[in-house]
């Protein structure tokens, strides 16, 4: 049995029977896992770790004293807070205790253990008692006091224990706490930036009357008082009730949304726990990926996912729907300082809340130094995105102008400058350009060396004449001297810390420095006074005063003391934290920088773990550096051949999540190799990467990615599992347009099954909707209705916004092809409402292209042309490689609804020969052709087509590829043509004629025409009868009065009965409709009607 020193603290919730009396049970369950939320999340935050639910209470132990009494004054901070917003009380009681206990199973025994659980049980309800040695290890380092409470008699134990209570202001449980960074950020000498402050506090104004969320993104040189004057708009706001939280970035560090997760942690620790609820109930769980502050409080853990493309537009609606909940309770500014640093996800995140319409009172405002951004960089990309967004403004700052430099230095002098003291002023304004944070260094810098210094009446005076003393030559040596006179161990010291970071933490600072704790914190505490560091509000955790003071001492070093420092704090962050996947990022800078042979192998090891994690975390661009970094480094060690692929698998898995065309290539190189090396789940991980959710491209094959498929296939032969199911599904869909429909269907019927077998729900419905994509041809529209019905049924019932999406999206198009508008109604509402919350840019290109036919199908041809140019700008800034070939296909659609399909005879030309495979285009070309009145090659092409028997491909363009040869076929009068069209075509009379992203007159309207053509003027009647009834049922417009018009052509024709006054009346419909929708061919088939009746 282990002995161990450790501080033992003892919760328990006070009265609970009463108050399950007075609730009843439900509720009173309901309330007691809220109050371990809270418990568990101040416990959380402090680095403390649970050992036992003690049914109304936890035992926790910690490493720290200090940590433990600051959890438990959180613990009584955060019920106080919640107690004042709610009807029903928690109260709670704490008992903390130190010393050596025994460690048996993961439990904990002995005399500290007695003792916490004795002066718990001693408290009163929201008291806190502690040990006297817990009082005196804690010392100042947790911002509360001690009230002695002498000697308490505890049960069990033979002597009483010297007991102090914890005392803490109540004022503090009315609000959360202005973050420390900024808290330390405020000065009392804060001069000038008057017109800054008013903008941006007419951004918070606005932001809070409106409800709206604004940006205000604030740029300056390093030094230039932007996080100062950001500090003094939040202490602004914060006096006023305002919910204020902070974020920063760090160089180097490479941790994915590092802001976002530090101010969202805030956020999640601040609002009540009915915000947190009713996220949790509409969002689930999903943010607590990021933030696993949300996990603790609610007790409901995040879904399990795939890290895929999806799950990041997922997380993006999840921040927006927290800001919202958390700004109707109050108004929320957010600080995100250093922006230069961010890593791209930082700056998505931020783009996307910019740019949605949240509901709520939010104003961010953004630092960065527009010196340290360059084009190309995330930043500068940001800044060009949010140029046109009403709601963001940027502010760039300059140095203090010489009133306002007067204004500093009376207001640190405490007097009135004579004209020596403006003197000063102009020799410092010369050499700082007004950079506050130069000059106070200067201004220091000159009060320690003398220079300037206080007199008897307490005026600040030169020794000498300034101007001939000449001041420090840079910042740089301003920094140095002053860290000197701390000494030459401190000077040390911190020049290892600067190694860490902006902020370290005192652990893994002494194990790199190999110093005593208590002597670090004494040499820190110095520098503290100095204004080189600051506390940070954290027990243990300091950080440099500015960014420029770590910088300045990080760069002090050489090349190989800097080197080894770096190896230094990897040991420590190793010895410390072990193998927390959390460190990956820093333990990859480290390694990476120490730059030792022996060092590479620990710097690949963590590079990759950085990039499964980036992955993990839902970053793939910062994933994409990392496994970049690796890859290099693969090269200078003897690693394996698995590592290679799964390095390759991650990288092009990376590469395709940011849009990167280079992920086919990189993917296609991680199969052969895992084919080559027998690593056959490797190999099917590499080919299931390897795909877009759909055929690689319209109208092609790539042969390549099918040969990997079948290799996948042909040595993964586990009947039951879902990767079987997606490699089925994958090998259909990739061979749509070279593989025989039976084929295809036979891929598919399997795919389903396997998916069936694995149980796996998400597999299936990704197996039912892509098996309706891949054999869509009319023979099998009914098989296609079952599965796309329960495809839609399943996605619905779960938390996977994509896979709802597109069972959804394959739906409205077989809904298309069926002729049902309520369905198709149904099914584009639920995929557009998915987008509107959902920030994915395949998403959302697919639905602006699905929007176009939407409004040709309803008869708004002005509103599809301008929602297809949108569409194609969607489409390129998502970088799809088909959006010119969907904007060719619809622009087709478009001109043949307005009766000018002649103009496009050459575009038609140019996209048979970029998609030799879409047949539907050479239809396209004759029927053209035919409208600009070039009979012959059009009948060249209708003989082709006739000794070829119409082969036509059985996929989604089957439909609209027989209706054109049809219409072509009528028009110019190819009466072989029809005849063989009309066999294909009657099975399918009741489909509407469609490419899914194209809409046309239901087949039958064809026959119809055919039947005309060919002189069966009844069977005609017929079937335009039965167009009529669909497109009328459709309420389309267009459909409709082209099939009126058609329609009545016939009934002149045949003359009989009542026959020319039906057509007369047709026409004349059908005429009115198509001059109000500018339908050219309608107006012109309907004006030769009326002619001939």
């Amino acid at each position: 049995m282990a002995t161990t020193t450790v501080t033992v603290v003892f919760t328990d919730l006070v009265d609970s029977t009463a108050l399950m009396s007075r609730v009843g049970e439900a509720a009173a369950e309901t309330l007691r896992r809220e109050h371990f939320g809270i418990l568990r999340a101040a416990v959380d935050q402090r680095g403390g770790r649970e050992v036992k639910n003690l049914g109304d209470g936890l035992m926790v132990v910690f490493t720290s004293a200090a940590d433990a009494v600051a959890a438990a004054v959180d613990i009584q901070r955060a019920l106080a807070r919640r107690n004042r917003r709610v009807v029903e009380p928690l109260v709670v009681r704490v008992g903390v205790a130190v010393g050596d206990a025994d460690v048996d199973d993961g439990d904990f025994f002995g005399v500290p253990v007695v003792q916490a659980s004795r002066l718990c049980a001693k408290a009163a309800g929201g008291e806190v008692l502690c040990t006297d040695i817990v009082r005196m290890l804690t010392g100042s380092r947790v911002d509360v006091a001690f009230e002695p409470m002498g000697e308490l008699d505890l049960k069990g134990l033979t002597e009483p224990v010297a007991t102090s209570r914890v005392t803490w202001a109540a004022a503090d449980a009315d609000a959360a706490a202005l973050p420390s960074r900024l808290a330390a950020a405020v000065t009392d000498r804060f001069v000038g930036r008057s017109v800054e402050r008013e903008r941006i506090t007419v951004a918070w104004k606005r932001s809070a009357s409106e409800a709206e969320c604004r940006v205000v993104l604030v740029s300056g040189e390093p030094g230039i008082g932007k996080t100062t004057l950001t500090a003094r708009i939040a202490s602004d706001v914060h006096a006023d009730g305002a919910v204020v939280v902070y974020g920063r970035c760090d160089e180097d560090l490479g941790i994915p949304y590092q802001p976002w997760i530090e101010a969202l942690t805030q956020v999640v620790t601040t609002v009540s726990d009915a915000v947190l609820q009713a996220h949790v109930a509409d969002r689930g769980a999903h943010l607590a990926r990021l933030v696993p502050m949300l996990s603790r409080r609610t007790d409901v853990h995040p879904p399990v996912g795939d890290g895929g493309d999806g799950e990041r537009f997922v997380l993006l609606g999840c921040i927006v729907d927290l800001f919202e909940r958390a700004g109707d309770e109050t108004p929320v500014l957010v600080v995100l300082d250093d922006l230069h640093w961010a890593d791209r996800q930082t700056l998505q995140v931020l783009r996307h809340v910019a740019t949605s319409a949240v509901r709520a009172p939010l104003l961010i405002v953004g630092t960065f130094r527009d010196t340290d951004v360059a084009d190309g960089d995330p930043m500068s990309d940001l800044l060009a995105s949010l140029h046109r967004v009403d709601t963001a403004e940027r502010i760039a700052l300059r140095g203090l102008d010489d009133d306002d430099l007067l204004e500093l230095l009376e207001r640190t002098a405490g007097h009135q400058m004579d004209d020596a003291g403006v003197g000063l002023r102009n020799a410092v304004l010369a050499e700082t350009d007004g950079n506050p944070f130069f000059v106070n260094e200067i201004l220091r810098h000159l009060a320690e060396t003398g220079a300037i210094f206080q007199d008897d009446n307490g005026r600040w005076v030169a020794d000498l004449d300034i101007s001939t003393v000449g001041l420090p030559v840079s910042v740089t040596e301003v920094v140095g001297r002053r860290v000197a006179t701390l000494g030459h161990d401190t000077h040390q010291l911190l020049t290892l810390a600067s190694v860490i970071g902006r902020d370290f933490d005192i652990t893994t600072l002494a194990v790199a420095a190999g110093v005593d704790e208590l002597d670090i914190i004494d040499r820190c505490d110095a520098a503290v006074g100095a204004a080189i560091l600051q506390a940070t509000g954290i027990v243990d955790r300091y950080t440099f005063t500015h960014a420029l003071i770590e910088r300045t001492l990080y760069d002090s070093m050489s090349p190989s003391r800097r080197a080894r420092a770096h190896r230094a704090i990897a040991e420590a962050i190793e010895a410390v934290h072990g193998d927390d996947p959390s460190r990956a990022g820093e333990l990859a800078h480290h390694w990476s920088a120490a730059v030792q042979p022996a060092d590479t192998t620990k710097a690949l090891h963590y590079a990759q773990l950085a990039g499964d994690r980036a992955l993990d975390q839902l970053a793939p661009h910062d994933a994409l550096r990392w496994y970049v970094r690796a890859l290099e480094l693969l090269d200078h060690v003897d690693a394996t051949s698995r590592q290679h692929i799964e390095l390759l698998i991650g990288l092009g898995t990376a590469q395709r999540l940011t849009g990167h065309a280079e992920y086919r290539e990189t993917l296609l190189r991680a199969a052969h190799l895992a084919d080559e090396t027998d690593s056959v789940n490797l190999l099917v991980q590499a080919v299931l990467a390897n795909n877009r959710g759909w055929h690689s491209s319209l109208g092609s094959v790539d042969e390549d990615r099918v040969a990997a498929i079948r290799r996948a296939l042909d040595r993964f032969q586990e009947s039951a599992s879902p990767a079987r199911a997606e490699l089925l599904s994958l090998a259909a869909s990739e061979q749509v347009f070279s593989l025989p429909l039976a084929d295809r269907l036979t891929l598919c019927e399997e795919a389903i099954a396997t998916a069936r077998r694995s149980g796996h729900d998400r597999v299936i419905v990704d197996a039912l909707y892509k098996a309706s994509m891949s054999v869509a041809a009319p023979p099998l529209l009914d098989r296609r209705r079952g599965w796309v019905k329960e495809a839609c049924e399943r996605a619905d019932a779960s938390s996977d916004p994509v896979t709802r999406f597109f069972a959804h999206d394959e739906a409205r198009c077989v809904a298309l092809e069926s002729g049902n508008l309520e369905e198709i109604r149904h099914h584009h509402s639920t995929a557009g409402a998915i987008v509107a919350a959902l920030p994915h840019a395949a998403l959302r290109w697919n639905q602006a292209f699905h929007e176009v036919w939407i409004a040709l199908l309803g008869g708004d041809l002005d509103h599809a042309e301008r929602q297809l140019d949108r569409a194609l700008e969607v489409g390129i800034a998502a970088e799809e490689p088909d959006a010119f070939g969907i904007y060719t296909a619809q622009l087709v659609n478009l001109f043949d609804h307005r009766g000018r399909l002649q103009e496009l005879v050459e575009a038609i030309d140019e996209a048979i020969s970029a998609t030799p495979g879409l047949e539907a285009y050479r239809a396209f070309v004759a029927r053209a052709q035919v409208a600009a009145g070039a009979l012959e090659p059009a009948l060249e092409l209708l003989d082709d087509a006739l000794a070829n028997g119409f082969r036509l491909k059985d996929d989604h363009t089957w439909s609209t590829a027989t209706a054109s040869w049809a219409e072509a076929a009528v028009r110019a009068g190819h009466v072989g043509a029809a005849q063989h069209l009309r066999g294909l075509m009657s099975p399918f009379a009741a489909h509407i004629t469609t490419t899914m992203i194209t809409v046309s007159p239901a087949i039958a309207h064809y026959l119809g025409m055919i039947d005309h053509f060919l002189g069966d003027l009844d069977a005609a009647d017929g079937h335009f009868r039965q167009a009529a009834a669909i497109h009328e049922a459709l309420e389309s417009p267009p459909l409709l009065s082209a099939t009126q018009a058609r329609w009545a052509l016939l009934l002149v024709d045949r003359d009989r009965g009542d026959d020319r006054a039906r057509a007369r009346q047709l026409a004349q419909q059908a005429l009115a409709t198509a001059s109000a929708g500018g339908f050219g061919q309608v107006t012109r088939d309907a004006g030769a009607a009326l002619t001939a009746c």
